[in-house]
């Protein structure tokens, strides 16, 4: 059983492949979702291309390849910017906003 992947105004959940984001549902490809979730289950830790391209495609070398780039411009078309960064020259992490992140921690705490 995956749990729910829950960043306040963002929640993902990877058994239904359904993505909220302010309430509202969020359409991806399954392709788009399965990128999403694996950088969110891992928030701040940045993931170089070649480790996202195996990770979610199963390409063990596809050097040269913008696949990477062309899904993560897709995804923060849908979900906003603010949530993925980029780190220049090795690949993307996922950057929860902070006051949302910190209610989240906050609730699982009380």
């Amino acid at each position: 059983h995956e749990r729910t992947i829950n960043f306040g105004s963002l929640i993902i959940r990877p058994r239904q492949r359904l993505v909220t984001l302010n309430d509202k549902e969020v359409h991806f490809t399954p392709t788009e979702f399965d990128l999403l979730a694996t950088l969110a289950r891992h928030p701040h830790t940045v993931f170089k291309r070649e480790e996202l391209l195996e990770e979610v495609w199963d390409w063990p070398d596809a050097s040269g390849t913008r696949t990477v780039d062309s899904h993560i411009k897709s995804l923060r078309h849908k979900i906003g910017s603010e949530w993925i960064r980029t780190v220049h020259g090795i690949g993307y992490a996922f950057e929860p906003p902070i006051s949302d992140y910190d209610k989240v921690l906050q609730s699982q705490v009380s």
